[in-house]
């Protein structure tokens, strides 16, 4: 049995094929040690490939024989993999926005790439952000909470400066996010959570969509545990496709791109 496992600062995902089928796992990263006995409890006959942040942490916890691969090559090859077998019809060259705890931004050209630009702002922004104005830290909780929301009760749109002129850009775009908020006074929880998420949202689309504009791509892929069972999260960066002038697509099991290029790593070195 073959295992590929990206241990990130959030949660641990692992991959593997059964009867021909990629099958998926995730544990919490606080849990790194439940994540260790399962995969002991594999046998002594798994190869195991290992790749993230706490990929290190992981192996420490495991017998010794187990693999590593670089954490970006493992992404990319990974979502390449997935949108292959998902028959996307992706250009020669994209980009693609990895956005998990923060958010990575790489060009892929054929089967190369390389990383050209990144933030801390992702999914651990939005959780993080949201517990300090809600004090709710469950993600699932938070992603419900965020469809009751209006984001507009605290956002400073560009319509509200412009509002006896035309505006030079649509008025629905983001002048400021939370601009509104000192003005508008206390604000609803739900509220408050989709302002966060939309801040997350438009800037991660925004370093995606300068990347497109400088290495001259039309079309974004978005990855990464934050967009997993997340459906506001894709439409509301899907919904600034006609304003960026450039398509945007979110592979099924994108999350998992890190662990799949793990573990097709193991196959490669056969």
């Amino acid at each position: 049995m073959d295992i590929g496992v990206d241990a990130g600062g959030t949660l641990v995902k692992i991959a593997w094929w059964a009867k021909g089928e990629l099958v998926f796992r995730a544990f919490p990263a606080a849990v790194l040690d439940d994540a260790a006995r399962w995969l002991v409890s594999r046998g002594e006959e798994t190869r195991i490939c290992l790749t993230g942040g706490r990929a290190a942490e992981l192996a420490a916890k495991l017998p010794l024989g187990t693999e590593t691969t670089d954490e970006f090559r493992a992404t990319c090859r990974g979502a390449l993999h997935l949108m292959k077998q998902q028959r996307l019809d992706m250009p020669e060259r994209f980009v693609l926005a990895n956005v998990g705890t923060g958010t990575s931004i790489h060009v892929v050209e054929g089967t190369e790439f390389r990383r050209v630009s990144g933030t801390g702002v992702g999914g651990g922004t939005f959780v993080g952000l949201s517990y300090l104005l809600t004090g709710i830290s469950n993600f699932e909780k938070l992603v419900r909470l965020a469809e009751q929301g209006e984001p507009g009760q605290l956002d400073l749109l560009v319509k509200d400066i412009y509002t006896m002129t035309d505006a030079p850009i649509p008025g629905e775009l983001t002048a400021s996010n939370f601009g509104k908020a000192a003005a508008a006074g206390p604000a609803g929880a739900a509220d408050r959570v989709a302002a966060v998420l939309k801040m997350v949202a438009e800037t991660v689309l925004v370093l995606a969509m300068q990347a497109c504009d400088k290495y001259e791509a039309n079309k974004a892929a978005f990855i990464g545990s934050t967009f997993h069972n997340h459906p506001l999260m894709q439409r509301t960066v899907a919904g600034y496709e006609k304003a960026a002038g450039k398509k945007v697509v979110f592979p099924a099991n994108g999350w998992m791109s890190g662990a799949v290029g793990a573990l097709l790593s193991l196959k490669e070195a056969e």
